[in-house]
């Protein structure tokens, strides 16, 4: 058990149990929310603040006390999530652009302009932009779908 505060808001270290299972009971003294992913179970008492209503600053207490062993081994529990966590949506993002790669390169094949395809893929904008920086992306998108192609299909699923 961690007991902790919690400052809603997006930060660089913030938490957003959105993707976990998860079990709360709310009370007068707070939330006390078990979390549950790949066999680990952490449990939070949050005494101020929210982590049910999206992402949140954390910060845990641990005070000094016979304890203290068993709160140090749920706070590396928790930062083992939080870390799976991220390195999860890094491979999603990188799936994401690999995609989107894919597809633009497909798209220009087929005769679409890198207007067009910058619409689609980098959503819509001035164009070229300042430092003609959307039509830049949109030939790195291109560039990068063919030289996914030219690797072949390894390369795609490593």
């Amino acid at each position: 058990m961690l007991a902790a505060r919690a400052i809603p808001g997006e930060a660089p270290h913030s938490i957003d149990l959105g993707g976990f299972a998860k079990c709360a009971i709310v009370s007068a003294r707070g939330e006390h929310i078990r979390i549950d992913a790949n066999g680990r179970l952490v449990r939070l008492d949050v005494a101020e603040g929210t982590l049910l209503a999206g992402p949140a600053s954390v910060t845990v207490e641990l005070p000094i006390g016979t304890c203290l062993p068993e709160q140090l081994a749920a706070l590396s529990e928790l930062r083992h999530l939080l870390a799976g966590r991220s390195a999860r949506t890094r491979k999603s993002k990188a799936l994401h652009s690999q995609l989107f790669a894919l597809a633009a390169y497909d798209a220009r094949a087929d005769g679409a302009s890198l207007r067009a395809i910058a619409d689609t893929f980098l959503g819509h904008g001035d164009w070229p932009g300042d430092g003609e920086h959307r039509k830049s992306r949109a030939r790195r998108l291109i560039a990068k779908g063919a030289a996914m192609i030219r690797a072949g299909p390894r390369a795609i699923l490593r």
